[in-house]
């Protein structure tokens, strides 16, 4: 996966007993999360791997998601190969 660290935006969803991403902001376009493939904590870090779209019809591809455990902003660690 081609490594990234850029802010994003994150919208939540209620899903169960965690709030799951729902939708993403990056580079000024606005990112739909289809499916939630993992989540994990690596130092103090959560980190959501999700298949998401730019938009309704937009091609899917593979993303992680870094949640600072201490409230900062969510970062775009990685992107991946269309799926």
């Amino acid at each position: 996966m081609p490594v990234h660290d850029e802010p994003i935006e994150v919208q939540y969803e209620p899903s169960s007993d965690l709030e799951a991403p729902a939708r993403f902001l990056w580079r000024d376009r606005l990112w739909v999360v289809r499916d939630i493939l993992a989540r994990r904590v690596q130092a103090d870090v959560g980190v959501w791997q999700v298949v998401a779209a730019n938009g309704a019809a937009g091609p899917q591809g593979i993303y992680e998601l870094a949640e600072p455990a201490n409230g900062g902003p969510w970062r775009l660690s990685s992107t991946g190969l269309e799926r």
